[in-house]
């Protein structure tokens, strides 16, 4: 009884549920950081008056690491990326 077809079994049933769980690992639950306040808060409604008026990725600028020796090939590439210029 319970000889090594059921421990192959289980063991084929665990590592199934496993790698159908790994589907799980980014699902956000919960309120979004804007949306966990009992009352509208100022610092939201700045938030939400700069992301209307302000494109994308202005208010969270984006961290360029690169090597130093390549840093005027880099600088020039985001010179010449138009949405990156500013």
């Amino acid at each position: 009884m319970g000889g090594p077809s059921s421990a192959l079994l289980a063991t084929i049933a665990i590592v199934f549920l496993a790698a159908l769980g790994t589907g799980l690992l980014g699902t956000r639950i919960g309120l979004a950081q804007t949306e966990q306040f009992r009352v509208r808060a100022d610092s939201v409604s700045g938030y939400d008056v700069v992301a209307a008026h302000f494109p994308a990725g202005l208010a969270n600028p984006v961290l360029v690491v690169a090597p130093s020796g390549r840093a005027p090939q880099v600088q020039e590439a985001i010179s010449s990326t138009p949405e990156w210029s500013r």
